[in-house]
């Protein structure tokens, strides 16, 4: 399946922090089926926080070379 639109392609999602990241995506009010807001589903809030996790490892990472 290939993304048909990039609009989030340029956005550096390893430099913001987690508010930055709820600010950007509660300004789309995405919903679910049932109408709930992205920012109260669980599974979207551990995605932020694995991408927030993998970057500050990264930058570790980088930091020791």
């Amino acid at each position: 399946m290939k993304q048909e639109y990039e609009s989030f392609k340029d956005i550096r999602f390893g430099e913001m922090s987690k508010e930055e990241i709820n600010a950007l995506f509660s300004r789309y009010e995405f919903k679910d089926r049932h109408g709930h807001d992205l920012l109260n589903c669980f599974e979207f809030l551990q995605i932020v926080d694995y991408v927030l996790a993998s970057t500050t490892a990264d930058e570790s990472e980088e930091a020791k070379q």
